[in-house]
């Protein structure tokens, strides 16, 4: 069919594009309904497409874990009154989960692994700069890096976690930066310590750097703090326990991780809760987004209404406009002639509604009147997304509409290029 349309618009493009003008405003009371109809529909398509093309570019990037293989152990904890030693129960876990066949590494960390839903932030001075930053803080044991195959500092982790050495490595921002792009944001290999703006203002030495990371798909890359784990965080309850095993570990490898394992780690007073794939806990993550599969519905219920309405327009225009057709036909206009005509008239009411749309959309983007009305929004600050968005959106809209546009205006301009000459006329 697309190519019957355009080839139909490629053989009749010599059509006077003046006529077709004289055309439209001739019929501008119909027309006028319909080029507003397509400046409604266009805008709304534009932002659904903006949010889209945000959310796909988010989920397609990289995340900065390696997260095949991934299994993640939950630990239960009853009720005690003694004080147990934490530290040496978790390198107890440690040691015996390590063991099991196919185990290849295991972390432990706290408001660091992917997909988890926790995070924490404070705000830090970068070298001796008086600009406050925002930062994310991860703390982790040195089999974090092994486990999600994140790339470890040039130097290596030897004496990282020190007792008092208060020593970080950090990661970048989208942009390679390290504070808050653009205010106060310092080349990585610049950044040497960090000082704390709570009361102790304490300071950080940088030993090291590693490579950007998000929490999710449709998370942003946020400048990062990577701590030891202290003594005191080794709780295996409120731990992220992580173990990544050998690609042939089998289907049933959870299953029989907790039959075999129960009694090992039952290091009182913790408990084996439970053993999660990391599939499931990306899965029940993205399942979540249900302002995604709004703007999915959206959109879909408009490209029904779309075909639906301009079906339904242009066969109304056709009927009302049999004879001259029909004259159009009698004076020697070919079949494959009107439907270029309508095609054309189709394409060129579509181009003036998306130059009124486009204009009313980039306007209503610099303000804050959608994220006040709560509808889903791209974020181009943190998806790295600059002014070429716009070119993007209009292209992407535009498109879409002239698709569905030539698609529903096919019958109508079949049918009006079979009227017989001296009916119409005699309609008439």
């Amino acid at each position: 069919m697309f190519k019957h349309i355009f080839t139909i618009i490629w053989n009749n493009r010599r059509h006077n594009g003046w006529l077709i003008l004289k055309i439209i405003w001739n019929e501008r009371k119909t027309n006028g309904w319909i080029t507003l109809e397509y400046i409604l529909v266009f805008c709304v398509l534009w932002f659904c497409i903006d949010y889209l093309y945000y959310m796909g570019k988010s989920y397609l990037e990289p995340t900065g874990f390696n997260v095949e293989n991934i299994y993640q152990i939950d630990m239960g904890k009853k009720i005690t009154k003694e004080t147990p030693d934490k530290e040496a129960l978790a390198m107890t876990f440690l040691n015996r989960v390590k063991q099991y066949p196919g185990v290849e590494s295991v972390s432990f960390s706290k408001y660091a692994a992917p997909f988890a839903g926790w995070n924490y932030i404070s705000s830090y001075y970068i070298n001796t700069d008086t600009n406050m930053v925002s930062l994310r803080m991860r703390w982790i044991s040195d089999g974090f890096f092994d486990v999600f195959k994140i790339n470890k500092p040039a130097k290596g982790l030897q004496g990282w976690g020190t007792p008092g050495s208060k020593e970080v490595i950090i990661t970048p921002d989208r942009n390679g930066y390290f504070g808050s792009y653009p205010e106060a944001a310092f080349p990585l290999n610049e950044v040497k310590k960090l000082t704390s703006t709570d009361k102790d203002s304490s300071v950080y030495t940088v030993i090291g750097t590693a490579d950007k990371m998000k929490d999710g798909y449709f998370e942003t890359y946020f400048s990062c703090m990577l701590f030891p784990l202290e003594k005191q965080d080794y709780d295996l309850s409120e731990l992220q326990i992580y173990m990544r095993v050998s690609p042939d570990a089998g289907k049933n490898f959870e299953e029989e991780f907790k039959r075999q394992m129960r009694d090992q780690l039952a290091l009182d007073p913790y408990f084996l809760a439970s053993v999660i794939s990391h599939k499931d806990i990306k899965k029940t993550w993205t399942e979540t987004l249900n302002s995604l599969k709004g703007v999915y519905a959206i959109t879909t219920f408009l490209f029904i209404n779309i075909f639906l309405g301009i079906i339904g327009t242009f066969w109304y225009r056709t009927q009302t406009r049999r004879s001259e057709i029909g004259l159009r036909l009698a004076l020697g206009a070919t079949q494959n002639g009107v439907k270029a005509m309508i095609f054309m008239e189709t394409i060129l009411i579509l181009f003036i509604a998306s130059i009124v749309g486009v204009n009313i959309c980039v306007n209503i983007g610099q303000t804050v009147l959608l994220e006040t009305l709560d509808i889903p929004i791209s974020n181009r600050v943190q998806g790295g997304i600059g002014n070429e968005q716009e070119f993007i959106n209009y292209a992407l809209t535009f498109g879409l509409l002239a698709i569905i546009s030539l698609v529903a205006a096919w019958y109508p301009a079949r049918q009006a290029a079979k009227i017989p000459p001296a009916e119409a006329l005699r309609d008439e």
